[in-house]
């Protein structure tokens, strides 16, 4: 279940236990469904953070630019951090949408593996540039009990996709450690770039391709040291597999065609 609807979910329950039917009436002012509501307060909310963070005063603005009542605002109760989540999660889909288009050069080459995984993660991280100011305000409340669950999904489920439309159809133990590794790299990289003042965050473009030229030296260290690699292997697929077991991602598993 992505965010959204869990949002839904929770909106309902708290409409029949906590909140009346006048004020879900005033929410539901016309045929739009919730998830176009929620959709609706996010795109009038985000202009809102530059100003106010990512915060339940933003949200409150945005509502008021969007029309909508105040009772529309529970379908965030999270606030900010589900500001944040609604974000994350419109990014990993036209990520999607992106990596579909992208699989070639722009003189018609066939990408390489390498080098699809390495232009989707950049391109990922370029949607956070708009506010850049205040993502580490957003990488904090991510990391808020009541938070952490969805982030943490949001995240497995991005690298999971990037894998899959690069051309990974495995269904081994390798399934967890490339995950996990390409994580640990997306995350290192994220974080490098909040405070990277470089011109069009080359430093941080410059940092991404070397934590990928590490990763292909681990892979050469491999054959000449199994028994390390099979243990690095090991923690890395165990890492990733409890973020699974957490978020319930474990539950699709390895996609299968």
């Amino acid at each position: 279940m992505c965010n959204t609807d869990i949002l839904i979910h929770n909106y309902k329950l708290n409409s029949q236990t906590g909140t009346s039917h006048e004020q879900a009436d005033n929410t539901h002012n016309s045929n739009e469904t919730d998830a176009e509501i929620i959709k609706k307060l996010v795109d009038f909310s985000l202009p809102f953070v530059s100003q106010y963070g990512w915060s339940s005063q933003a949200i409150a603005e945005g509502a008021k630019i969007a029309g909508l009542s105040s009772a529309a605002q529970g379908l965030l109760p999270r606030g900010g951090g589900d500001l944040v989540l609604q974000f994350i999660e419109r990014c990993n889909g036209e990520l999607v949408e992106y990596m579909k288009d992208a699989k070639k050069n722009e003189d018609g080459s066939e990408k390489k593996t390498n080098e699809f995984i390495r232009d989707a993660v950049q391109h990922r991280l370029r949607m956070t540039i708009p506010y850049i100011k205040n993502w580490p305000q957003a990488m904090g409340l991510m990391f808020m009990p009541e938070n952490i669950r969805d982030a943490m999904c949001s995240g497995a489920v991005m690298v999971d996709d990037i894998w899959y439309y690069a051309g990974d159809r495995s269904a081994d133990f390798n399934w967890y450690t490339k995950r996990a590794v390409l994580s640990l790299t997306y995350d290192a990289t994220e974080i490098y770039m909040i405070r990277d003042k470089s011109e069009d965050y080359k430093k941080t473009w410059q940092f991404l391709d070397s934590r990928f030229q590490d990763i292909a030296n681990l892979r050469k260290l491999s054959s000449k040291v199994k028994v390390g690699c099979d243990s690095a292997n090991q923690l890395l697929s165990g890492l990733f597999a409890t973020v699974t077991n957490v978020t319930g991602l474990n539950n699709k598993g390895p996609r299968v065609w």
